[in-house]
């Protein structure tokens, strides 16, 4: 009965951490999807005089706005999907011994998709900031 209670806590566990990669995939797909839907506004709205409005445009707090959006998006979507598919992978090779998955093992999936997420928004908000302003 012990050995099934287990079981049964492993399986919520690896449920709750692939539900969460998930969202963070839907997430990054929403911001993506956001960012597109918000740069065909702006198209519209900037159809005929896009040339003479470029340098307030690529200046704009908006477009800063708009990039930090894809670019976050478009990391969060493909580092929880590698995340997601490593898990899988190490799930379905080690199916037979599946007691082996503790706790361990669910802080450590945990921990990569806070890196995962703190990574990509790092690597999103970079060319905001002062420091980078003549690199970005």
């Amino acid at each position: 009965i012990r050995a099934l209670l287990v079981l049964r806590r492993q399986k919520c566990a690896l449920k709750l951490l692939n539900r969460l990669m998930i969202m963070l995939i839907s997430l990054g797909d929403l911001l993506v999807g956001s960012y597109l839907l918000s740069i065909s506004i702006e198209n519209i709205l900037t159809q005929e005089r896009y040339c003479t409005d470029l340098f307030h445009w690529l200046s704009s707090s908006h477009c800063a706005f708009l990039g930090v959006m894809s670019t976050l998006g478009s990391q969060l979507s493909l580092s929880s999907m590698t995340v997601l598919s490593l898990t899988r992978v190490f799930t379905v090779g080690r199916l037979i011994n599946f007691l082996s998955l503790n706790f361990k093992h669910v802080s450590l999936l945990l921990t990569i998709l806070t890196i995962v997420l703190a990574s990509s928004t790092l690597i999103a908000v970079l060319p905001l900031l002062n420091i980078a302003e003549d690199f970005f």
